[in-house]
């Protein structure tokens, strides 16, 4: 007989058992939740490796199409670079690169979204000025498998007379005044601008540049003496670029910023992204010089277009007066002369056309249009202008390959719009005695003069070598070439200062003191150049594009 409490286990073993069943039961609700978590782990594994495909996808296509729209807006720049009104039949030409494998280039267009409007900048480097413009829109749209980026960028086209501008370099500016200067109009330079005065600079319009622009001489390590440079800024303050015993300028750290926070967008250069602006030459003809230069057989129909040999209503060839046409024709009792004198800075007989403009006028032979093209073909040939106190009832443009000396006052009774285009530009007063250019350097002295006219020439090179020294140019004040004595003497000078190219003809190098003496410059922009109504006939425009609005769409 067995008794019944021989069957019952010890309470120690029951309460194991029932440990033991507890751990079963916490161990398969531990690899419940962890097959719980491993299925959701791989679950949102599996949608993260979906969405990062297609994350990758869509940024591959986006960047190609950014590709494709930046490949657009050069092609664009080349093209106006060429065809400053390109029609959508050309812009349609225009292909882009093959499209990588993978890849589909959906839409690949440049539309010419407005015609030419005149119309005053709203943004950007040259805000404010009047400008032909027209309209562009790059549009890409490059698609992989599933996904797709269509990017857009608008482009404007702006045709800026060189004119608006007072002074105009496609070089370095090098402003450097011993006495104080005021620059009454817009200062631009597609290279760098140098700044510095003894006695003070003022600037009553917006400096840019599309290099950078400095408080120093250029080269040779010399820091510009501490006279103030003030500046118009946005709201019609002028403010100094010297503040708290520190110049600000381009070599600055906090440049970018500070140059908005002090001037409000009237200072601005490479920092601020400001587009260099270009004459219309084909890009066979970089240097603009060749806009001066004569005609010859063969030139393409871009060349025939920039050079103002093509332009001109009377052409003076070696002596001989043509029209337009090419056939001989008399400019009349008086009007063309010839004579000689030395030139001490070329170190050079110049062997000189007169055009005596008066003579011109009273014998009604003035071209039409208003532009008259001069060029003497041997070394040493130039063209001296006389008697312009008037100028033709429509105003004049002369050009020349050649230097053009300007001789006495011109064009003041009644101002007209008038410029001069040359290899380089020489003031002389009425003073000025051919005969004592034999007798020895600056032995004559000028007499005050009045000039109003754009002055379009060339320039030379400010060249350092190292701690070696060099050759400085002389700077914008010799951008009006001086051959006298102007010591206390003033030259009051009024127009538009545009420098594009080198002289290859008038290279001697400045030399001051020696070759003469500076005047005290009455120098100023002629606002009547403003607003489009008194420019000089065949006013050359300058052109840059201006990048707009950038979207993605979709």
């Amino acid at each position: 007989m067995i008794h019944p409490q021989e069957h019952r286990r010890p309470s120690h073993q029951l309460g194991g058992k029932n440990q033991e069943g507890m751990v079963m039961v916490m161990a398969v609700m531990m690899l419940t939740v962890v097959l719980l978590l491993a299925i959701s782990a791989a679950i949102t594994s599996t949608s993260e490796t979906r969405l990062t495909g297609h994350d990758y996808q869509e940024s591959q296509a986006f960047y190609l199409a950014e590709g494709y729209t930046n490949f657009g807006v050069d092609a664009l720049n080349t093209t106006l670079h060429m065809n400053m009104d390109p029609t959508q039949a050309v812009l349609s030409r225009i292909q882009p690169p093959s499209v990588p494998s993978g890849y589909t280039l959906d839409n690949f267009s440049i539309q010419k979204v407005s015609g030419t409007r005149t119309r005053t900048i709203s943004h950007g480097a040259f805000k404010g000025m009047d400008a032909s413009t027209q309209s562009f829109m790059v549009t890409s749209e490059v698609s992989r498998s599933e996904e797709s980026a269509i990017i857009t960028q608008e482009v404007e086209h702006q045709s800026i007379s060189a004119y608006e501008f007072y002074i105009f370099f496609d070089q370095d500016i090098e402003l450097y005044f011993h006495r104080p200067m005021r620059f009454g109009g817009r200062v631009h330079s597609n290279g760098n601008i140098y700044l510095g005065t003894h006695q003070g600079m003022t600037f009553d319009g917006p400096v840019t540049a599309v290099g950078h622009i400095y408080h120093h001489q250029k080269g040779g390590g010399q820091m510009s003496p501490p006279g103030d440079i003030n500046i118009i800024d946005f709201w019609g303050n002028y403010q100094n670029m010297l503040q708290d015993h520190c110049w600000l300028d381009a070599t600055c750290a906090n440049w970018e910023t500070e140059a908005i926070d002090r001037w409000g967008g009237t200072v601005m250069d490479s920092s601020h992204n400001v587009e260099p602006l270009w004459y219309l030459l084909p890009y066979s003809f970089p240097d603009q010089i060749e806009l001066i230069k004569r005609g010859q057989p063969g030139d393409s129909p871009e060349l025939r277009e920039a050079r103002y040999y093509y332009h001109a209503g009377v052409r003076v060839l070696d002596g001989v007066a043509y029209d337009s046409s090419g056939v001989p024709i008399s400019m009349g009792t008086g009007t063309l002369g010839s004579d000689f004198f030395y030139d001490h800075r070329e170190g050079m007989i110049m062997n000189l056309i007169e055009l005596d403009i008066d003579a011109m006028i009273n014998n009604g032979t003035y071209p039409s249009n208003g532009i008259i093209y001069i060029s003497g073909s041997l070394y040493g040939d130039a063209v001296r202008l006389i008697n312009a106190e008037t100028l033709p009832p429509d105003g004049l443009t002369v050009v020349s390959d050649n230097p053009v000396y300007i001789y006495g006052n011109y064009n003041i009774s009644p101002k007209r719009p008038a410029s001069v285009l040359a290899d380089a530009v020489t003031v002389l007063s009425a003073d000025f005695d051919d005969d004592k250019t034999f007798h020895g350097k600056v032995n004559q002295q000028a007499c005050e003069t009045w000039v109003n006219t754009c002055i379009m020439s060339g320039s030379q090179e400010t060249i350092w070598y190292g701690g070696q020294g060099g050759n400085y140019n002389g700077g914008l004040d010799t951008m009006i070439r001086f051959l006298e004595r102007w010591s206390n003497v003033w030259l009051h000078y009024r127009g538009s200062l545009i420098s594009l190219w080198r002289s290859e003809q008038a290279t001697g190098q400045w030399h001051h003191g020696s070759n003469f003496s500076p005047p005290i410059r009455d120098w100023g922009y002629d606002p009547d150049l403003l607003g489009g109504g008194n420019q000089p006939p065949g006013a050359p425009m300058m052109h840059t594009i201006q990048i707009g609005t950038w979207r993605q769409i979709g």
